[in-house]
């Protein structure tokens, strides 16, 4: 396919799958996820690449190329079996370990059902190129196809124009974000925090405030508050806070194969981070070593405990944490590996 000057016509289905009203051929609401893996992204494109047309999938409109951002349902399934029928190609992104089920899975809904690991893979198998967002996940879909490229989630620095300035402080406030069921891996350092309750303070921010019964336990002893989560509110709470934590239960195939997105937003407010070992997280802790990944509890309390005590060591670690996203994780810097590899992909 010959570039120089000629428009090329990509079309993006979403999480929010396909549209079925008409004003959908003109505008589809996008999920926080569908804002950070598109809307960023296709932004950033447009300014460096303006040869490549971006837009939200349309049925009956003819395109060149066609993303898929993690919807794996039986309707989109069939329309790129059609689409492909007619000669156009395909890039499935794939955020989610869909693939290997194995473990216990004690957070409600985060099991892959038999359908969508079928469809997963068979978007998988039949796309002219695959996106992992965590080197994780690329491994397992180089099982289904050999074109697979890791390019990480993105952070819109836009957002966080400074980092954080870090103080000494009677007391430090942690924040964890996510899905509320999920604050279940809080339980992981729930005795730690009961040790540390005199010195820190806990903020969550999450959809809703229907938390699991561990988040009650731990509200007993430490001072917590809840907030509702828009990206650009917890943006101002982070420029608030002193660490961004993410402890994770590691004992799953989808805990494994997550990115490193939740603690990437604290670090490009400047913040420290201090998770568990999960792959991604190492990965961008270890870029510059922006934080501290965690192993067991006594690793844990005395990570807390010296973050707490040291302002200094606070703002030193926030600075690299800010590096970090800046060189591997800014939507500009994704978006620039996104589009080489359409580009690639197109041929």
């Amino acid at each position: 396919m010959a570039f120089d000057g000629v428009k090329v016509r990509i079309a993006w289905i979403t999480d929010r799958g396909l549209p079925h009203r008409w004003y959908h051929r003109y505008y589809m609401r996008l999920s926080d996820a569908g804002v950070m893996r598109y809307r960023n992204l296709i932004r950033e494109m447009r300014a460096f690449d303006p040869e490549l047309e971006h837009e939200l999938y349309r049925s009956g409109v003819r395109y060149d190329l066609i993303v898929v951002l993690k919807c794996i349902t039986d309707e989109v399934r069939t329309a790129c079996e059609v689409e492909r029928a007619r000669g156009v190609r395909m890039v499935f992104d794939a955020n989610v370990n869909y693939y290997s089920v194995w473990g216990d899975f004690p957070v409600p809904g985060t099991c892959p059902t038999q359908r969508q690991q079928e469809n997963a893979i068979a978007l998988t198998s039949i796309a002219a190129g695959v996106v992992a967002d965590s080197s994780f996940i690329a491994e397992e879909c180089r099982r289904y196809n050999a074109r697979v490229v890791h390019i990480p989630d993105n952070v819109n620095l836009e957002i966080f124009p400074h980092p954080r300035r870090h103080d000494q402080r009677e007391k430090i406030t942690l924040v964890w974000s996510g899905i509320s069921q999920k604050a279940f891996h809080l339980s992981l350092i729930e005795p730690v925090l009961h040790r540390c309750a005199d010195q820190m303070r806990l903020w969550l921010v999450s959809n809703n405030d229907k938390y699991p019964e561990c988040v009650q336990r731990i509200s007993s002893f430490l001072e917590m508050r809840h907030f509702d989560f828009t990206l650009e509110h917890y943006a101002k709470l982070l420029t608030q806070s002193d660490i961004i934590i993410s402890p994770k239960v590691l004992n799953n195939s989808y805990e494994l194969g997550h990115s490193e997105y939740k603690i990437t937003l604290g670090m490009a407010a400047g913040l420290p981070a201090v998770a568990s070992p999960q792959r991604s997280y190492v990965e961008a802790v270890g870029h510059h070593g922006g934080g501290f990944i965690c192993a067991d509890e006594m690793q844990w309390q005395e990570a807390l405990e010296r973050l707490a005590a040291d302002a200094d060591m606070r703002d030193r670690l926030g600075v690299e944490a800010r590096k970090t996203v800046e060189e591997r994780y800014s939507s500009t810097v994704v978006a620039r590996q996104y589009r080489d590899f359409l580009r690639e992909v197109l041929g």
